[in-house]
């Protein structure tokens, strides 16, 4: 699986995760949905901004050289 589907799909379920916790703790109030949706946000786009993919092998550097 590449890194890049990796993240999409563990970001995915960070906010399946804050989505369903907020349902099961009955947030009402306005404030309350704001600072759910911040946390399931914020760490998600962290995410996917610093997570670097591997680091290119030889064999990619003297492929990507020779053309």
């Amino acid at each position: 699986m590449h890194n890049h589907y990796r993240k999409i799909i563990l970001a995915g379920a960070w906010m399946t995760i804050v989505v369903a916790v907020s349902l099961a703790a009955d947030v009402t109030s306005l404030t309350g949905r704001f600072v759910l949706a911040a946390f399931g946000l914020v760490p998600a786009l962290v995410l996917m901004r610093f997570w670097a993919g591997p680091p290119q092998t030889i064999s990619q550097s003297i492929s990507s050289a020779r053309r």
